[in-house]
C-alpha cells in the first residue's frame, strides 16, 4: 500500500482486499487525517501505534466484522476466505483479524467522536480491570461501538463516565460475566444502547 499524501483528511479502504496484511506504520505520517476507515478491509495482526499521531482524527473505524440481518441477500465468493457465521436470526461476517492489547495509545486522540472497533479481539485488553480508562480522556467522543470484540469481565462503565456527550454505545455480542451496571443511568446523554447477546444479567437501571 503506498499512501503519501500527507495532506489528506478523509481517507476511507474499507471492503478492500488486503490480504491479511499488517496495518501499515505509515499511517502515522497521515496527521491531517480527521476521518479513517478501515473496516472489513482484510487486516490482520495487533493495532499498536499506528494512530497514536493522528490527533486531528474525529471518525475512526478499524471493524473487522458486520452484521447480515437479511439472509437472502448474502451473497459472497465460494473461493474467498471470509468465515461467515450464522445464530437464530442473525449472521455475521469477518472482514479480517486485528487485536488490540491496550487503549493507552488513544489517549492523546482528545478530537474523537467516533470511535468504531466491531470485531476486534480485545479479549486480553479486557482483562485488566481498567482496561477501559484511556477512553476516559476522549471527552467529545459520541460513539463508542465494541460489538463482538471477545470483551469478557465486567462492564467498564465507571471509566466512561467521563464521556459526557457519548450518545451511542454498542456492546452486543460480548461476554461479559456481571450484571448491568447501575452507573449506565448516569451516561444522561445516552441516547441508544446496544446490549443483545452480551451475557449480561439482572435488572435494567432506569435510564434518563
Amino acid at each position: 500500500m503506498h499512501i503519501f499524501n500527507t495532506n489528506l483528511t478523509h481517507l476511507d479502504l474499507s471492503f478492500n482486499n488486503f490480504m491479511y496484511s499488517n496495518i501499515p506504520s505509515r499511517f502515522a505520517n497521515l496527521t491531517k487525517l480527521a476521518y479513517l476507515n478501515l473496516s472489513n478491509a482484510m487486516f490482520s495482526g495487533s493495532i499498536t501505534a499506528q494512530f497514536s499521531n493522528l490527533t486531528s482524527l474525529k471518525c475512526l473505524d478499524i471493524s473487522c466484522f458486520y452484521v447480515v440481518s437479511d439472509f437472502s441477500s448474502l451473497r459472497y465468493n465460494l473461493t474467498s476466505s471470509l468465515e461467515i457465521n450464522f445464530g437464530a436470526q442473525y449472521g455475521y461476517i469477518y472482514g479480517g483479524s486485528l487485536s488490540l492489547l491496550t487503549f493507552n495509545f488513544f489517549q492523546g486522540l482528545h478530537n474523537l467522536r467516533q470511535l468504531v472497533l466491531r470485531g476486534v479481539d480485545l479479549s486480553e485488553a479486557s482483562g485488566s480491570t481498567q482496561w477501559a480508562n484511556p477512553l476516559s480522556f476522549l471527552s467529545n467522543l459520541w460513539l463508542l461501538q465494541l460489538s463482538n470484540c471477545r470483551i469478557s469481565g465486567k462492564v467498564p462503565a465507571k471509566q466512561l463516565l467521563n464521556l459526557t456527550n457519548l450518545a451511542i454505545l454498542k456492546i452486543d455480542f460480548n461476554s461479559f460475566t456481571s450484571t448491568i451496571p447501575n452507573e449506565l443511568a448516569n451516561l444522561t446523554f445516552l441516547s441508544k444502547l446496544y446490549l443483545t447477546k452480551s451475557n449480561l444479567q439482572g435488572p435494567f437501571p432506569y435510564l434518563n
